[in-house]
């Protein structure tokens, strides 16, 4: 006899189950919910758990995580989502069968034998992943997925495949691919890894080019280089930024270094000239000629000063070398240059003694208060720069290499921690893209990128919720549908198999089979009634009526539960109110919100009805003490299937859709509605309605009247009219 625990929040279900699991000598243990079964797990031992999804407190899912942590106990997940993704969550998290309802008890206990008769110690397979960039390789299962999407292979492209991952980066030749792969005893063409490697480029898309073909040789897995990407982009335009600079650098210090060297020689020459002009004026002649000495020592400049018609020497370089007697029989031609120009100072370039050696010559007109005119001849020599050409050249070529290497290192880095926030983001992106919602994609030290990865986190947990509100909507109403139809066929079936011959247990097996099918035809109307509404076909016949009324007729239909459940009905209104709308529609919200306030009213059980004249409205609250609902789930008490957390069972009447239909058609009305709850305090519902004055509201229409004659304005001849006050 084996132990099992039954997790289902149907009562009925659970009597199903033990019925036969008793039947077949099984002992059960039953559990309402998944935070009592999770408690019973941790208490007792079980040799089987029998459990629901959809569950009050903790869900199945969870509550099988929570089991897993302290006990290895088979698990069978019964529930009436049929989804391809429930089943293998379910199965992720180490569940042994899934049994979807309806389901037929017979075949349930099948399963039940054969999880406990099943050898729970055999070892599954470890799996190996082997990934290449954006392939990835499922060695057991011998699939293989590029950038996440599954690719058909032959059993030979597969093998190809993996032997060239394997050995990536190494040039296999058509013999050896054959050797290994085919077999030695293949006698085919060697052409045939042609066709084969043909094949399989096609199915790798945007990875074939990785596939090099080595003309003479065979074949080779290796990385390509994408020159779109920003990578290689950041890299070239670092690599070409610094080989511009080179190139300025070359320019400037090789190509153009002898006329920069000549200009700077004649603009320090000048200054020179201007120097001394200024120290003629300011000092006496022995501080002059004193200065004079310092600068031509300083500058390398030989300096001569004379008397204006040159009779007279004051100054002159010391030494007697041949440069100096040079420049001394130069000095004619500097006078005869300064008589044909008219001003007071000249420059022109001259030979030197040398061929390779050039000179600037220089003659100005010194001129001074109380002093005697003097001329001064300045004799600057070009020196050859071919030497310095040469040693700049040999160290720009170790500057440049050392620069360019630097330049690839330095960019290579930084190429790659600009985009690695970015593939992250297109990593997360295609799992987005293949439905995986909920992702939070990671930014970077940017903050362009950490505003786009917010943005499209955001966008992830919008899609996130859309998906899993479409998700419960169709499980809802598979569960809603599913488990009607459970109960008529599993209580038929039982009939059938054990209480037939026992006229009380068949009678009560038949009444719940009828209640089910009221159920399931209730729950079909509803959702006929809401898809109409939200398709836009359903109108409303608006006019006035009595709604203090249309309440008292609705609070009539629940006295018996006053009577034989000890519930306390209350209908608050201080006079028949007169509203404007569709009458049919509004009994329909105020019975729903009533049957709401019963399922939730508390242990005092009683629900109150409230109307009241507000302004131009009647308002209608329906009003309950019940456990109430938390602030940050009040927006969501309106959306189809919603259960708040504060919801200790969930109803076994209805269809979840109550609130949803209320919605609907008080939107249709488009009057303003609400909800109002504190916890442990209860919940309100309220909606406002167009109220409609009775005739002794309404003002006597004034009777317009002539004041001289006191007619009517029947009468023809009446001109003015005014109303009577």
């Amino acid at each position: 006899m084996a132990k099992i625990l039954v997790a289902d929040d149907e009562q009925k279900i659970r009597e199903v189950i033990r019925e036969y699991s008793e039947f077949n000598g099984h002992e059960v243990t039953e559990a309402a919910d998944g935070m009592t079964a999770v408690g019973l797990c941790k208490l007792n031992d079980y040799d089987l758990i029998i459990m629901d999804i959809m569950m009050p407190k903790l869900d199945g899912f969870s509550a099988c995580k929570e089991i897993r942590k302290i006990k290895d106990i088979p698990i069978i997940m019964l529930s009436a989502r049929s989804e391809e993704y429930d089943k293998l969550f379910g199965f992720e998290l180490g569940i042994d069968d899934y049994v979807v309802k309806p389901f037929s008890p017979k075949e349930l206990m099948a399963r039940v034998n054969a999880v406990l008769s099943r050898n729970s110690s055999v070892e599954k397979p470890v799996e190996k992943i082997m990934k290449f960039d954006g392939l990835e390789i499922n060695i057991p299962a011998r699939t293989v997925t590029v950038d996440g999407e599954k690719v058909e292979l032959t059993p030979k492209e597969y093998d190809l495949l993996f032997y060239l991952v394997e050995n990536k980066n190494i040039a296999l030749s058509r013999d050896k691919l054959l050797s290994d792969i085919w077999g030695y005893d293949f006698f085919g063409d060697d052409r045939t890894i042609d066709t084969h490697i043909k094949n399989l480029r096609n199915n790798l898309g945007k990875y074939r080019d990785y596939i090099v073909t080595l003309r003479g040789v065979g074949y080779k897995l290796k990385h390509r280089l994408d020159y779109r990407s920003i990578t290689f982009k950041t890299w070239l335009y670092f690599i070409l930024f610094t080989t511009f600079l080179m190139i300025i650098l070359w320019f400037l210090q090789v190509l153009f270094l002898n006329n920069f060297y000549e200009v700077m020689k004649k603009e320090q020459t000048d200054a020179v000239v201007k120097n001394i002009k200024k120290a003629y004026k300011v000092k006496n002649s022995e501080r002059f000629l004193d200065n004079i000495e310092e600068i031509s020592d300083t500058h390398d400049i030989y300096i001569y000063i004379a008397s204006f018609d040159g009779s007279t020497m004051y100054f002159k370089p010391s030494g007697d070398n041949t440069s100096s007697r040079y420049y001394a029989n130069q000095i004619a031609t500097v006078n005869e240059k300064l008589l044909e120009s008219q001003e007071d100072s000249v420059s022109f370039t001259i030979d030197g003694t040398d061929d390779s050696k050039k000179i600037l010559a220089y003659g100005n007109v010194l001129i001074a208060k109380n002093k005697t005119p003097l001329i001064v001849y300045t004799f600057s020599p070009l020196w050859p720069v071919s030497s310095t050409i040469q040693i700049l050249t040999n160290q720009l070529v170790y500057v440049t290499f050392i620069s360019l290497l630097l330049a690839c290192c330095i960019s290579f880095y930084l190429s790659g921690r600009i985009t690695r926030p970015i593939r992250k983001i297109a990593h997360s992106a295609e799992r987005l893209a293949d439905g995986e919602y909920g992702i939070v994609f990671k930014g970077g030290h940017y903050t362009e990128i950490n505003n786009l990865a917010d943005t499209l986190t955001r966008a992830s947990i919008e899609l996130e919720k859309s998906d899993m509100l479409q998700k419960d909507l169709i499980a809802n109403v598979s569960h809603d549908l599913r488990t009607p139809l459970t109960m008529i066929k599993s209580y038929a079936e039982m009939i059938k198999d054990i209480s037939g011959n026992n006229p009380q247990k068949r009678d009560e097996h038949l009444q719940v089979i009828i209640d089910e099918a009221d159920r399931l035809n209730g729950l079909v109307n509803d959702l006929l009634t809401i898809s109409r509404m939200q398709s836009g076909k359903m109108t409303l016949h608006r006019h006035d009526f009595n709604i203090t009324e249309a309440a008292q007729m609705i609070l009539n239909t629940y006295r018996i539960m006053e009577e034989e459940e000890g519930y306390t009905f209350q209908l608050n209104a201080p006079a028949n109110f007169i509203v404007n709308g569709d009458e049919d529609k509004i009994k329909q919200v105020i019975s729903n919100l009533f049957t709401n306030a019963i399922k939730f009213c508390g242990e005092d059980k009683t629900v109150v009805i409230t109307l009241k004249k507000r302004g131009k409205f009647v308002v209608c609250r329906v009003e309950d003490h019940g456990v109430g609902i938390a602030a940050e789930e009040l927006d969501h008490v309106w959306d189809r299937y919603y259960k708040a957390s504060s919801n200790m069972v969930r109803a076994t009447e209805g269809s979840g859709l109550g609130l949803s239909i209320v919605k609907e058609i008080l939107t249709l009305h488009k009057v303003n509605y609400g909800v109002e709850s504190t916890l442990g305090s209860g919940t309100t519902f309220w909606f406002e309605l167009n109220y409609v004055k009775t005739e002794k509201e309404k003002p006597a229409a004034p009777a317009l009247t002539d004041p001289a004659s006191g007619s009517t304005d029947d009468d023809p001849k009446q001109k003015t009219k005014h109303y009577n006050q």
